[in-house]
């Protein structure tokens, strides 16, 4: 996630989605950068073993979010091309 105020490599499990097995990571940190566009990778499969310590299942879904609702404010968004390549 962007977080404006966490720092970055920051992990966060919310546990207001009890469905679902989730950790935040802040992968960007601060308001400088707000407007820009930019071009993030990850290995997804690397964090997931590394947060969950196990071997991740078959992929069921994708979810892309923003909000604001915890500080109060409003937010836009506009989200790219995704793109996820088996290594």
């Amino acid at each position: 996630i962007w977080d404006t105020t966490a720092p970055v490599g920051t992990e966060a499990r919310p546990d207001e989605f009890e469905i679902f097995q989730r950790v935040l990571v802040v992968v960007r940190s601060g308001p400088r950068e707000v407007g820009q566009w930019f071009r993030e990778r990850r290995n997804v499969y690397e964090d997931y073993r590394r947060l969950f310590e196990e071997t991740p299942p078959a992929v069921k879904l994708v979810g892309v979010e923003s909000h604001s609702n915890d500080t109060r404010t409003r937010t836009a968004v506009r989200f790219g091309g995704l793109r996820f390549d088996a290594r």
